[in-house]
């Protein structure tokens, strides 16, 4: 066994390890692959370019995590076994790729493939967060903006607007709300979270997971949308385990088992029954309504010329870019349109508090 083997810890003292060198993350078994394929590619057997890599690593985790997959690999287990008791840094598809690459011997084209697919479904996530930063910054602003002044400023007015005749209808409103406020806002508050733990784990349920997700399709503006980045997502699964020689009904039941959805699931269940039957991918793609008429119109194609890997890719791309186009403009006008809302409610109570202390020269002496 070769120094850097038997330097590294025995099984028990790995997590003590993990614990001290921090945990091993996705982002980390990512890079790792990234860095692999670059002296794989350059020539060098798998062994050694993992010496390399643990000899060149300056991240604790990550050289924890090429010490154990060496030592897995001169143990007898291939990379993707090795690759396999890792899952903190690789998923399904990185263990099934990476055994398509190895059976095919094509490992370096496969994990160049693998990465370039990782670093755009990673870099779609980002985008996703930070088009949502914004509007939930503004929403909890204006949400502790109106609060602040229902909880402390407008009660410096309660005892003197309470008792006021002349004191406008939406003055009288303001004061009852802030009083109910401070009444019953713990009990408020401890209702909506245990609303919100309910729902959680009442989505961990089949039939509560199926509800939900039935209703957030049903949206109005969101739902299309969602449906499309979830589409998106399998249909570049499916088109890069094509691409790596994985067959297509195995292909087919591992994107199943990326998606989220039901409503997706039970379309992807029937196209793997259809092929199953020798009918092909393109025709459940076709008649189910599930599916925008350019997926299986695209896969008509691609099962006509034999690139239906190629086929798939690009209409994913397809509609991977029309979901970030249409929620750039969902942003650019739900950002304005929080902004004039949060200004006119804060608007509303300010212009309340001043009819009311304005009213004071209307009372008689």
């Amino acid at each position: 066994m070769t120094q850097l083997a038997e330097s590294s810890p025995p099984i028990y003292d790995r997590l003590m390890t993990r614990w001290r060198n921090g945990s091993v993350t996705r982002d980390h078994g990512i890079d790792l692959m990234d860095q692999l394929e670059g002296l794989l590619s350059a020539g060098l057997p798998l062994d050694r370019a993992l010496h390399i890599l643990g000899g060149a690593l300056e991240i604790p985790a990550m050289k924890s995590l090429v010490v154990n997959l060496l030592l897995d690999i001169e143990k007898g287990a291939t990379l993707s076994e090795a690759f396999a008791s890792h899952p903190e840094a690789f998923d399904t598809l990185d263990v099934n790729m990476i055994r398509a690459g190895e059976e095919g011997g094509i490992l370096p084209i496969v994990l160049r493939r693998l990465v370039d697919f990782q670093h755009s479904r990673q870099e779609f996530k980002r985008f996703l967060l930070v088009s949502s930063i914004y509007p939930a910054a503004l929403f909890m602003f204006g949400l502790f903006a109106v609060g602040g002044i229902l909880l402390f400023v407008l009660p410096k007015f309660v005892e003197v607007y309470s008792d006021l005749a002349t004191a406008s209808v939406s003055t009288r409103i303001l004061i009852d709300l802030s009083n109910a406020l401070q009444a019953y806002g713990w009990a408020a508050l401890a209702i909506l979270i245990a609303v919100i733990l309910g729902l959680r784990y009442w989505g961990k349920t089949p039939s509560g997971r199926i509800h939900i997700q039935a209703m957030l399709l049903r949206l109005p503006g969101m739902g299309d949308l969602i449906l499309k980045s979830e589409l998106s997502r399998v249909l570049q699964t499916l088109g890069v385990l094509l691409g790596a020689g994985v067959p297509i009904l195995k292909a087919v039941r591992l994107s199943r088992a990326l998606t989220r959805y039901e409503k997706l699931d039970s379309a992807l269940a029937e196209a793997e029954r259809s092929l199953r039957e020798g009918q092909g991918l393109a025709r459940p793609l076709l008649n189910n309504p599930l599916f925008p008429r350019l997926v299986g119109q695209m896969a008509v194609v691609g099962e006509e010329s034999g690139s239906l890997d190629r086929m798939l890719l690009k209409v994913a791309q397809r509609l991977e870019i029309e979901v970030r186009s249409r929620l750039r403009a969902l942003m650019a006008m739900l950002e304005p349109g929080l902004i004039i809302g949060i200004g006119l409610v804060i608007g509303l109570v300010v212009v309340s508090m001043i009819s009311a202390i304005l009213s004071l020269n209307e009372m008689p002496l």
